[in-house]
Formats: C-alpha cells, sequence, structure tokens
C-alpha cells in the first residue's frame, strides 16, 4: 500500500509540473503526455507539429494544462479511442488544434447551462485561454467528435 501511494504521490507531482515542461518545454511536456497516454492502451494519440521552438515559460504552462484538461475530458467524457493533437508555429502565432473521435456533445446547450454543473473543464480552457489573450473554437456535436482551436500570439 504504501509503494502505491508513492507511485501516486509522484504521479500527481509529475503532473502538476512535469519536469520536461520546466526542462524541455511544451513540445516535449506534450509528447511525453501522448506517450504515457499511448503506453495504457486506453487512446491512441498522435501529436504533430511544424518545429522545435520555446515560448514564454507562463504561455507553455498554460498551454500544457489546457493539452491536459482537454486529455482528461476525452478519457473521462468521450468514449474516443483516437486524438489529434497538433501545434502549429506560423508568423508569430501558434495554433492549438486538438481533435478526438468521441461520442461529442451539443455544444449550444453546454454553453446555455448556467448552473456549471457540467463542463467545467472546458469553462475552464476558456478562461486560461482568455488569460493568455487566446483566440479560441470548439466545435462538438452527438457522435461527430470533439474539436478545439486556439491561437495565441507568441
Amino acid at each position: 500500500i504504501l509503494d502505491e501511494t508513492i507511485d501516486n504521490i509522484r504521479s500527481i507531482t509529475r503532473d502538476l509540473m512535469p519536469t520536461n515542461l520546466e526542462r524541455f518545454g511544451l513540445l516535449a511536456a506534450v509528447e511525453d503526455l501522448c506517450k504515457r497516454i499511448n503506453d495504457t492502451g486506453e487512446l491512441n494519440m498522435s501529436f504533430q507539429y511544424n518545429q522545435k521552438k520555446r515560448i514564454d515559460e507562463q504561455k507553455e504552462f498554460a498551454l500544457y494544462r489546457i493539452v491536459q484538461e482537454l486529455v482528461n475530458n476525452t478519457l473521462k467524457y468521450a468514449k474516443a479511442d483516437e486524438v489529434q493533437i497538433q501545434l502549429t508555429f506560423n508568423e508569430g502565432i501558434l495554433k492549438l488544434s486538438y481533435v478526438d473521435n468521441g461520442r461529442g456533445f451539443e455544444l449550444e446547450k453546454w454553453r446555455k447551462d448556467t448552473t456549471l454543473q457540467n463542463g467545467l473543464g472546458l469553462r475552464g480552457i476558456e478562461t486560461r485561454a482568455s488569460v493568455l489573450g487566446a483566440d479560441v473554437q470548439l466545435n462538438s456535436a452527438p457522435e461527430k467528435g470533439f474539436q478545439l482551436a486556439l491561437n495565441v500570439a507568441i
């Protein structure tokens, strides 16, 4: 039991501030996250990027948290078996694209839900994006999966 508890604490600590994120940046941290998820066999994750580039540490941290929340939502709710993540650097803009092939949901119904009982993760993503000054677009429909496109100046 003690060994399992120690392993859990290490995992939580690594997830809160992954060493790869701190040392090597966003790309390495997302690659590691994808590898760890792929190793579980629960989800097939692909990650592509057009260049290796470090950006502001606070932006990297916020973007990693957004990716982490997206993956968490996919694992918890989407019943997806594939996720595609892309990070594209182009003329001072970083574009994050996240697509899963899960069951999706009614986006307009979610937006109108004022009880805030559902979708706190997505609302947190929108808040993080706003703090970054990023433009974020969500797209989903029942049985059509989920997509996020985020653009942020770097």
